[in-house]
């Protein structure tokens, strides 16, 4: 299992043996998933569990667009970059990432707009 959080950088997995189940939420709703900066961890990963939120504790999550999904042999996935995500394993699996920084620093822009609600 993953920590959930997001990458600056674009990703395509592809699922080859096993499942496994990751839930995504986009990065207009960033606040809702309690990001680490407020309380001195690195900002790009979030304290809630996606899979089973404790709504009592993280309220806000329940207006974050939370959507899972699973991922069989055969699945490929794209991982927009900023988008936060957390994996977790079914079973035994294989799967490849692929990384890679986007075309445009458009989207870094709009992520520090996000990120620092100057938009």
């Amino acid at each position: 299992q993953s920590l959930p959080h997001f990458d600056s950088q674009e990703n395509l997995l592809a699922q080859i043996a096993g499942q496994k189940i990751i839930c995504l939420v986009g990065p207009l709703r960033s606040q809702a998933v309690y990001p680490y900066r407020k309380w001195g961890k690195p900002p790009n990963y979030s304290p809630v569990d996606f899979h089973s939120p404790e709504y009592a504790r993280w309220p806000l999550f329940r207006d974050a667009g939370n959507r899972c999904l699973t991922m069989r042999p055969g699945d490929m996935l794209y991982i927009p970059s900023y988008w936060w995500h957390h994996v977790r394993s079914v079973e035994r699996n294989v799967a490849v990432n692929f990384w890679y920084t986007p075309a445009s620093s458009l989207v870094s822009a709009i992520w520090r707009c996000i990120e620092h609600g100057s938009c």
